[in-house]
């Protein structure tokens, strides 16, 4: 009994022993788990920009590549320990961060988005040494520091979803743009950027034009447009449509009054023939229009002598080793010195060879005579063109080579070899003091050498 009775006593003390333990390893329980909000001050990991910036472009240096948004600073990530809150330090030492590293991990960052490129137009409507026009998928586009940058115009009476199908433009503020109104019944309206020697600030003049067919409101009109710098009035507009089953509607407009409003000439689709190129009014009754042609039996030269009401086709001479094949034109150019002296190209197929010839008149177009200075394989209109300075300027085929000539010189082109390689290019300018543009791969470069050194704005 005894015996039993010290047993008995001594299973009960280990027992007591036993639950003061478990009480205790409770406490120190307790005791981490306090310990364990200061974790939650680490802050989340930000995401590396280095993978944003790896969406820009790459296979170009950047600058040739002007309108891609610049890629951000690339940002450090910091170690796990420099990221610690240093008012407690030692926490990173205890036990907790064991617990801690079995928490669920943050978050994936968002995937990364392209980086959008800025604003440029799919075609340069003028541009000089600082202010420009451009259009792009509807919209006009303005700059003013030689194509850096580009931001969108809204003429005054225009609205944001109306659409700009045409433009036509010798500086910022000469010019037409031609927009179709967004409404259930549209309308083609030309409007013009007007600013005077007086106080009042750059505005726009619109008016609608008188149209009558339903396809001179249609999404696939066309608008051309001749521009003088020393005859602004009268001003003419022509209108084609999309050829459907070979058949392309042609209108003709006209305002006297510097676009304040305008009227219909005629419908002249039967009296031209081909896909016109472009019009040219050097006198107020006494115009052309140019076209593609591919026939042998006709030269595609139209002229009027009535302010456009009827039109005919005009005699020139053909080289006789042309005679065999088919001739497309483009719009005659005036000297704005002297209204008598004018030029226009004429390209002449026969086989694959391609020939431009230009063509020149003294007497205001009553006679045009093939010039001897001809070019072949060179990039097309509107590459290849001349202005009102009655100055030429082309591009070679491989474009390794520049070609420029004044009619004034008599002399034949002069060939410019630029640092860089201007294949397939889809706009070009040069003037005489040296400044240039070159629509390139989608980019706009500069020269203000004439031609020699290229670069981006």
């Amino acid at each position: 009994m005894i015996i039993q009775y010290r047993m008995f006593s001594m299973i009960s003390l280990i027992g007591c022993m036993l639950l003061a333990g478990c009480d205790s390893n409770e406490t120190k329980v307790t005791v981490q788990s306090s310990a364990q909000p200061t974790l939650q001050t680490v802050p989340t990991l930000p995401p590396s920009s280095t993978v944003v910036a790896s969406a820009a472009p790459t296979s170009l240096p950047d600058s040739v590549l002007p309108y891609s948004q610049p890629p951000p600073a690339a940002t450090a990530v910091p170690s796990p320990a420099a990221l610690a809150s240093p008012a407690q330090p030692s926490e990173s030492k205890q036990p907790a961060t064991i617990k801690a590293s079995s928490a669920k991990p943050p978050a994936a960052s968002p995937k990364p988005q392209p980086i959008p490129d800025r604003l440029f137009p799919s075609s340069i409507l003028t541009m000089d040494r600082q202010e420009g026009l451009g259009m792009q998928d509807g919209k006009l586009l303005y700059t003013k520091n030689t194509g850096k940058t580009w931001e969108v115009k809204i003429p005054d009476g225009m609205q944001i979803k109306d659409r700009l199908l045409a433009a036509d433009f010798l500086s910022p503020f000469l010019g037409y743009a031609y927009y179709l109104t967004d409404a259930k019944q549209p309308k083609l309206v030309a409007t013009q950027w007007l600013q005077d020697g007086s106080s009042l600030p750059a505005h726009w003049k619109s008016a609608a034009l008188p149209t009558e067919e339903a396809w001179e409101t249609s999404t696939n009109v066309s608008v051309y447009s001749n521009l003088s710098l020393t005859y602004p009035d009268p001003s003419y507009a022509l209108l084609t449509s999309s050829p459907a089953a070979g058949l392309m509607g042609k209108s003709l407009y006209r305002t006297d009054d510097q676009g304040t409003s305008w009227q219909r000439v005629s419908d002249i689709s039967s009296a031209i023939n081909g896909y016109p190129t472009g019009i040219a009014f050097p006198h107020s009754n006494d115009g052309w229009i140019t076209a593609t042609y591919h026939g042998p039996d006709k030269f595609p030269l139209f002229r009027t002598q009535d302010g456009g009401k009827t039109w005919a086709v005009q005699h020139v001479e053909i080289p006789d080793e042309f005679k065999n094949g088919y001739a497309n034109t483009f719009s005659p150019v005036f000297d704005q010195e002297g209204d008598q002296h004018g030029l226009f190209i004429a390209q002449f197929a026969l086989g694959d060879s391609r020939t431009y010839v230009p063509y020149e008149t003294h007497d205001g177009g009553n006679t045009w005579l093939p010039l001897k200075y001809r070019l072949t394989d060179v990039q097309e209109s509107p590459v290849y063109h001349f202005d009102n300075l009655i100055e030429g300027r082309a591009i070679s085929t491989d474009g390794k080579s520049i070609y420029t000539m004044r009619t004034y010189n008599k002399e034949d082109w002069q060939q410019i070899v630029p640092n860089i390689i201007l294949k397939d290019a889809k706009q070009f300018f040069l003037n005489m003091d040296g400044f240039g543009w070159v629509v390139l791969n989608g980019h706009l470069m500069i020269t203000m050498d004439g031609g020699r050194t290229w670069s981006a704005p």
